[in-house]
């Protein structure tokens, strides 16, 4: 297994790096290989997101990036709190709830009832546009309604994560969350080396290979190391062992199979979200389903527009012709040689073939 050349080197990059806001901590990514550098990621004082990249063999510097500068955190903030701070976020929250609910609906009209169900895959090819609309409404919302309701869900915990705990607590009947260990007070130069730290980590989790050191946080906060094992579906795994901070002593050995139901659930949101739970595959379908609300959205206007503001305006122009005599073209929406009869669908709804 690749062991990254850390022993009592730490501290020429953490002295470089910048600044770490309180209570923020920094973290240190192992999970490269032996070809790249380590990825030192800190928040400075203003909350910039920034990862320093250190030599594993000089300890040196060999780049840094900035992501409150790049154009990718515009698009990321805009995703996660609207480019509206903690008051985005709730809003983002709820705006996720809202998918979920019209989700399951989606499923529920999509019933036809035991004898029809096949009918909702249908797709007539040779039907008007507007009957190809309503089919490709139902098949892409059939296809893609698990995952958005997955996306939906997990997404409002990022928005409302204490709400979370609590309820999985109360449904599953045991802890979402592990308690916070504390230990003595010290500065950052009585730390233990990098090395032994994860010395000790892969001792506790032997199976496990060390991808992440979560540094401390406060002065009283221990170290904790993040390992992969086998049969984990996230890149850096799902398993941690917390360290007394100068000692390197275990404190207490977290393996993901063995924590209770409700943390098992809390610590699988973030992959499910991000589709990081399969590998390259579920990012790559992700990016699919990404696409599918606004299609959705952009077929349902459509379809609103066909089977209500379009005929509620045409009758606007019926009652102006038996006022005055004459057809004003501007009020009509269809001439006679396009209309097309119309058909009820099993739901008892209206559908133009």
């Amino acid at each position: 297994m690749f062991r990254p050349v850390l022993r009592c080197r730490w501290i020429v990059p953490w002295q470089l790096c910048e600044p770490t806001a309180p209570e923020t901590g920094a973290s240190l990514y192992l999970d490269g290989g032996e070809a790249q550098a380590l990825n030192f990621r800190t928040v400075s004082p203003e909350g910039d997101r920034i990862h320093t990249f250190v030599s594993q063999y000089t300890a040196g510097i060999v780049g840094q990036q900035n992501f409150e500068h790049a154009w990718l955190e515009w698009f990321f903030r805009l995703h996660a709190d609207l480019l509206a701070g903690s008051t985005g976020r709730w809003l983002d929250g709820w705006f996720a709830l809202v998918q979920a609910v019209l989700s399951l609906s989606g499923i529920v009209l999509w019933w036809r009832g035991l004898r029809q169900w096949r009918r909702g895959f249908a797709y007539e090819r040779r039907a008007s546009w507007k009957r190809q609309v309503w089919d490709a409404h139902n098949l892409l919302g059939f296809a893609g309604s698990l995952f958005i309701l997955l996306l939906s869900i997990t997404g409002a915990y990022f928005s409302f994560p204490s709400t979370y705990r609590l309820v999985a607590a109360r449904v599953t009947g045991t802890p979402a969350e592990l308690p916070v260990l504390t230990v003595s007070a010290i500065a950052p130069d009585q730390w233990a080396s990098l090395e032994s730290l994860r010395a000790a980590a892969q001792q506790s989790i032997p199976d496990g290979e060390v991808t992440m050191i979560n540094f401390p946080a406060k002065p009283d906060a221990p170290f904790s190391v993040r390992l992969k094992r086998s049969g984990d579906y996230h890149r850096i795994g799902y398993n941690y062992v917390v360290l007394e901070s100068s000692t390197a002593v275990v404190l207490r050995i977290e393996r993901f199979d063995q924590q209770p139901l409700g943390v098992q659930l809390m610590r699988l949101m973030t992959p499910l979200h991000y589709g990081t739970f399969g590998g390259t595959f579920t990012r790559i379908l992700y990016v699919f389903v990404g696409f599918l609300p606004a299609i959705l959205f952009g077929s349902g206007i459509l379809m609103y527009w066909n089977r209500v503001l379009a005929k509620r305006w045409g009758s606007g122009a019926n009652r102006h012709v038996s006022r005055t005599g004459v057809r004003d073209p501007r009020l009509a929406t269809e001439t006679d040689a396009e209309r097309q009869p119309e058909t009820v669908s099993t739901a008892g709804e209206t559908v133009n073939n």
